[in-house]
């Protein structure tokens, strides 16, 4: 039977994942029973919820591995550093939505394609709120960038 709500999504999903993943646990369920089954739609919602980036951890709790997020550039900075080299620093603006995440998720989290690096993180009611700098030496940085913050792997 569909779930109306994710309140009525069994305890041995409410137990384990975050409310943005049971939210994708209970579309996938709800789109796939009807044709396949309940048995079938249950693999089928797993399987979304790993596609979705989440990761079961050591203590059996699921954890989203990775986001991807829009940044703008915010401001630059040049610096000779050599007679005819200049240097470049760029900060770029983006938001991550609360939903799934806890501030320290983002935290042990590292841009993994792309060279920027995590300079600060602050939170709103709604967003995480990302500044990145990128350091390099050319002139044509790009305004906007899509990159992918990843869980750091510990080991």
């Amino acid at each position: 039977m569909p779930y109306k709500t994710t309140a009525e999504l069994p305890e041995n999903v409410t137990n384990v994942l975050p409310s943005h993943a049971q939210r994708i646990f209970m579309k996938a369920f709800n789109a796939s029973e009807g044709k396949y089954g309940e048995d079938r739609a249950r693999k089928i919602a797993w399987s979304a919820v790993k596609k979705a980036g989440y990761k079961k951890d050591k203590d059996g709790k699921w954890t989203r591995e990775s986001i991807s997020i829009s940044l703008i550039a915010v401001s630059s900075q040049w610096a000779r550093t050599e007679p005819v080299e200049a240097l470049g620093m760029v900060s770029y603006h983006g938001s991550i939505d609360k939903s799934g995440f806890a501030l320290s998720d983002i935290e042990d989290m590292e841009f993994t394609d792309s060279p920027l690096v995590l300079a600060e993180v602050t939170e709103n009611e709604k967003a995480y709120n990302i500044t990145a700098i990128q350091i390099n030496n050319m002139f044509d940085l790009p305004l906007n960038i899509v990159a992918t913050l990843s869980r750091v792997s510990s080991g």
